[in-house]
């Protein structure tokens, strides 16, 4: 059995942040945590496992330019908000909130009211 070597090391630490950040910012830390889970037993569904192949796509791509792909980001989630029966952990999780924003609703009786 090979030990890793200290470069194996910081790439896997690197990925384990990139990971995070994902999970905080799009993904949320449930459902990383249940795709990470599902794809180490082998028993991801196709669309589950999509979003896996992506989000491997976006840590590698992170690792060759130093940025993450904002609008194929934003496309993992609208595919991810299109299907909410696969995806149940992320539309119960603090994150999807970040992409459900309040509704304003214009008032009559309201100051600066637009017609």
């Amino acid at each position: 059995m090979k030990l890793p070597n200290a470069n194996d090391m910081e790439l896997r630490y690197q990925v384990i942040d990139l990971e995070a950040s994902l999970a905080e910012e799009w993904l949320s830390p449930e459902l990383m945590s249940a795709l990470r889970s599902e794809n180490m037993r082998g028993d991801l569904t196709e669309q589950r496992s999509e979003i896996v192949r992506q989000v491997k796509a976006q840590v590698v791509g992170y690792l060759r330019s130093r940025s993450f792909n904002s609008r194929r980001l934003a496309d993992i989630v609208n595919y991810i908000r299109l299907n909410p029966e696969s995806f149940e952990e992320w539309h119960k999780s603090d994150t999807a909130k970040l992409f459900a924003p309040p509704v304003f609703r214009n008032e009559k009786k309201a100051s600066g009211y637009f017609f």
